[in-house]
Parts: C-alpha cells; sequence; structure tokens
C-alpha cells in the first residue's frame, strides 16, 4: 500500500489519507466515537465495467458518472487484519448515530473535495460478534437516505418514534437493490 497523502482535516476532525491498494486509489476517513476508532475507506470505482465486478448495479436508467463513483466501506479499525469484519459495535446513548453522522460527514467532505459523481455501498446483514442489533441496518440505512419513512415504534413504550432526520444533502438521490444482499447508490 502507497500512501500518497495524509492529512488532518481541521475543520472536520477527521484524518484523511490518500492511498493506492490493489492498483485503485482509496481514501481512508479516520475518527473516534466512544473510545473507539473508526475508518471510512471510499476506493474510486472509474467505469462501470469495475462497478458490475464489484457486484453493484445501477438502478434502471441511470449511467455511470463521468466523474467516477466511490464504494464506501466502514468499521471499527483495530488493525489491518481486523478491518472489514463488520462486527456489531455497542455504543451507548446516541454513539451509533454519532458515528453514522461522522460516516456521512466523511463522505460529504470526499465528495466537496474530489467531485465523485455517487457512492456505493453494502449494509451488512448478519449480527455478528454476539452483540444484539434491535433494528437491521438496512432499516437504519433506508431512513437516513431518505427511502423508508413509515413510522417506527419505541419497542419499550409502545409509542411512535420520532421519524429520524436524513442524512442525504439536498440533490443527491438514494437508490436500493436487493438482488444479491443489500446494496445502496447514491448519484451526486
Amino acid at each position: 500500500m502507497d500512501i500518497i497523502a495524509d492529512d488532518y482535516l481541521i475543520d472536520t476532525a477527521l484524518r484523511r489519507k490518500r492511498f493506492i491498494y490493489d492498483k485503485a486509489l482509496h481514501y481512508a476517513y479516520q475518527f473516534m466515537v466512544g473510545g473507539n476508532f473508526y475508518s471510512v475507506v471510499i476506493r474510486l470505482i472509474t467505469d462501470e465495467k469495475e462497478l458490475i465486478r464489484l457486484g453493484y448495479v445501477l438502478p434502471v436508467g441511470v449511467t455511470f458518472p463521468q466523474q467516477g463513483m466511490g464504494e464506501v466501506i466502514f468499521d471499527m479499525y483495530i488493525d489491518v487484519e481486523s478491518f472489514g469484519s463488520f462486527q456489531h459495535v455497542v455504543n451507548l446513548g446516541l454513539g451509533g448515530g454519532k458515528v453514522l453522522t461522522k460516516v456521512a460527514l466523511a463522505m460529504v467532505t470526499h465528495y466537496d473535495t474530489y467531485g465523485v459523481g455517487g457512492y456505493l455501498f453494502q449494509a451488512a446483514t448478519r449480527p455478528s460478534g454476539g452483540a444484539q442489533r434491535f433494528v437491521t441496518l438496512e432499516e437504519t440505512y433506508d431512513y437516513l437516505l431518505g427511502l423508508r419513512t413509515t413510522p417506527r415504534i419505541n419497542l419499550k413504550t409502545g409509542l411512535l418514534k420520532k421519524p429520524p432526520t436524513p442524512l442525504l444533502p439536498e440533490g443527491m438521490s438514494a437508490f436500493k437493490h436487493t438482488s444479491m444482499g443489500v446494496s445502496y447508490v447514491i448519484l451526486c
């Protein structure tokens, strides 16, 4: 892995590394929440053939953006060997929301800097690491991307929850594909 740049972005409190791995340009945005270190890695995808090879599908009628797209993965970072194992992390209070907000911030920061045409990512479908998840990642992402708006019920009180505020900036649109797992496309 050849690291090209390593910067600390003061205005977002994110550390950004730019590097080449597996012949592709990658960007890593790193941050801390609740004492845990996380990394958001964005791999630049330059054409539709590569997008398909990686298992993604664009929505019908959407052409691959000229500016390319970024494949996004994020996980708690302990070491290189464990990154990408996608173990569920229990965050007390609003910690889980803070993590997702930082992931969204990394993506918006990346878009503002590099102007890619969109982002792709997959939702982990299995609970792992022994921790119980009350809401699936698919449901969480659907709400945060504005793809689901049905009211949710608080399991403890039986009352309706306030709907989450979508994190998608104006001018961006999200799509979901479920033929092989759950994948998302965000177009900028």
